[in-house]
């Protein structure tokens, strides 16, 4: 070699060896098996080839997307070790309880772990004889600063007969990939026996693929009757915000598994969502359809209309949010309007669905301390959090869930009544143009800001926004329902009550308060708590809750009674106490309440409901 061709190669390699630590690693390889699945564990291997020439830093996240609290994932991963490709032993290094680094390496690193996994929901795992279900988040170790790096998920399926379902990208029968770290862990994956569905819908200009996969133990009948559904609810959401979103590679896939063991739940994903539930089709179709339907709803709204607040999800801290309401409250607002649409539910179930919410969130006193704004940032707390210590919820919360739910009902019938010939429905189709399209954040204010662009009333969104969003006041329905032909009333008007009665029960011949009693009802005023015991009221022995239920039936709201009642420690206490009249509320149509329905209102209802 010349003088000139060597120093040509001594700088190529002197710039190879600087520049090195700069280049990306090609791919992450994850290998998966499940030898010892009878006793819930999974064996997980990592390889990382061609690593820069700096400690390795491994994560376990404590946080899931679609949920906004913290779970500490790390205590089901054990057994960790680390090799290099020749088999040496590597030494890491434990940073904290879901950190480790390996500090010393020669770019070649393979990192295996066991999973342990028996928790059937969509935020955990659950790893058995009968299926394999990995949530991203509460499975698999990541390394810090690989973020961009494509992914390859290698599965060794343990039973031939077994298929796996996921949105990562097929390679082969077992191999799967995702472009980067961020789609790989919004990918679940299910393994096991499922009987599928494919068909194809037209939006856009472009032809979609649907999946539906279902893990079940129910007859053929009933799964068919189910897929159909599944189908209409499918179009009617897309009706709402007028197409299908692009769904990446073309195909979204229902992951659902009804089965004993499962929990009740619905995780939301970019091209997927996995459902669990221990009710089975045959005999709760409808409560089940609800739940595909709220979870369907998210690929637009959550996965692609995306609170600035998640933009960027932080799987080691808790998310907190200020949009939730919007997230899941009107989510859930639509999951039964769906139903009802896709004829799948009648208007009267609609109202009966309804009127829970507004039962609950106009009775509960949570709201005279925090706005829906407020309970969306307490979701870190009550969101699948597990407290040790008790807490005052029933007094200082109420769920996003169905207090925004209760306010998408608002707005919906509220600008049906005051603006012609629009509806919630433009303002998710304008939030949809707005932010879901053009992949930008938004906030409370840019609501509020599109809602008065919708209607050309900025006074009516101002007032919307500032009293019942920021602020605590709860919507007057009088007015607005009459136009639908609904009446909202007192389910039990003139019977007497003390508060609910669903927190007593019977246990050794006396009944005993077994939940924190609210401060808007009687217990709470007469200073009755939790685990006291009713004994004595109005001079009748208490010994069951039908005694009780004796004692209201011959008095009258607002009459004062001698109650007695003894405290946990044992005190004898007695007070009067000041019976309310039953808060139930109902939802209910003209038609069940006897008034005739005018022309006006079937139109308004063919809008709204058609």
């Amino acid at each position: 070699m010349s003088s000139a061709g060597l120093k040509i190669f001594i700088f190529i390699v002197f710039i190879i060896n600087v520049l090195k630590p700069l280049f990306p690693v090609s791919t992450v390889k994850y290998q998966l098996s499940f030898d010892n699945r009878i006793h819930h564990e999974a064996e997980i291997k990592i390889i990382f080839n061609d690593l820069p020439n700096r400690p390795l830093t491994l994560n376990m996240s404590r946080a899931s997307p679609g949920d906004y609290t913290l779970f500490e994932f790390s205590k089901n991963v054990y057994n960790i070790k680390a090799h290099d490709l020749n088999g040496k032993r590597l030494e890491i290094f434990f940073l904290n309880q879901d950190k480790w680094q390996i500090k010393k390496h020669t770019g070649n690193v393979i990192f295996s772990y066991t999973l342990f996994g028996d928790h059937m929901d969509g935020t955990h795992s659950s790893i058995s004889s009968d299926h394999i279900y990995l949530n991203i988040p509460s499975a698999f170790i990541w390394a810090e600063g690989l973020e961009d790096i494509p992914i390859e998920v290698y599965i060794n399926n343990p039973e031939s007969n077994w298929s796996i379902m996921t949105q990562l990208v097929p390679v082969t029968k077992n191999i799967y990939k995702a472009p980067d770290f961020n789609y790989f862990i919004d990918s679940p994956i299910e393994i096991t026996t499922f009987t599928t569905f494919e068909w194809f819908v037209k939006s856009g200009g472009k032809t979609q693929k649907i999946r539906l996969a279902v893990h079940h133990r129910e007859s053929p009948s009933t799964i068919n009757i189910f897929q159909k559904h599944v189908e209409a609810i499918v179009n009617e959401c897309m009706k709402i915000f007028g197409e299908l979103p692009d769904f990446d590679y073309g195909e979204y896939t229902f992951i659902t598994n009804y089965l004993p063991t499962a929990k009740n739940d619905g995780m939301e994903h970019r091209n997927s969502t996995v459902i669990t539930s221990n009710r089975n089709l045959r005999n709760y179709m409808t409560i089940n359809l609800r739940l595909i339907a709220h979870e369907f709803i998210h690929a637009w709204n959550i996965e692609r209309i995306r609170p600035g607040s998640l933009e960027s999800f932080n799987l080691r801290e808790a998310n907190i949010s200020e949009e939730l309401w919007f997230v899941e409250g009107i989510t859930s607002y639509y999951q039964d309007l769906v139903l009802l649409r896709a004829k799948i539910i009648n208007f009267n179930s609609f109202l009966g669905f309804i009127g829970e919410k507004i039962n609950y969130v106009y009775n509960f006193p949570g709201n005279e301390l925090h706005s829906v704004v407020e309970m969306s940032r307490m979701a870190v707390y009550f969101n699948g959090g597990v407290f040790e210590d008790p807490t005052n919820l029933s007094n200082i919360y109420i769920s996003y869930y169905s207090y925004g739910a209760v306010l998408g009902f608002a707005m919906d019938i509220m600008i049906r009544s005051g603006f012609k010939d629009i509806s919630l429905d433009d303002f998710m189709k304008k939030i949809w143009q707005d932010y879901g399209k053009t992949n930008k954040g938004y906030s409370n204010d840019d609501l509020e800001k599109d809602l008065a662009l919708l209607t050309g009333d900025s006074q009516f969104a101002k007032i919307f926004f500032n009293k019942y969003i920021y602020g605590k006041e709860l919507p007057d329905l009088k007015n607005p329902l009459s136009n639908a032909g609904i009446i909202l009333k007192k389910r039990y008007p003139s019977r007497a009550s003390m508060g609910r009665i669903w927190i007593l029960s019977n246990r050794n011949h006396g009944v005993v308060v077994n939940s924190y009693t609210q401060k808007n009802e009687p217990y709470y005023q007469a200073g009755i708590d939790i685990r006291d015991t009713i004994l004595e009221m109005d001079k009748t022995a208490i010994r069951y809750t039908d005694d009780i239920l004796r004692v209201l039936g011959r008095h009258k709201p607002n009459d004062k009674i001698l109650i007695k009642f003894r405290k946990d420690n044992g005190t004898i206490k007695q007070s009067i106490i000041t019976l309310e009249e039953i808060k139930a509320l109902i939802l209910i149509s003209y038609e069940v309440s006897g008034v005739k329905i005018t022309e006006q209102i079937r139109q308004f209802r063919k809008k709204w409901f058609e």
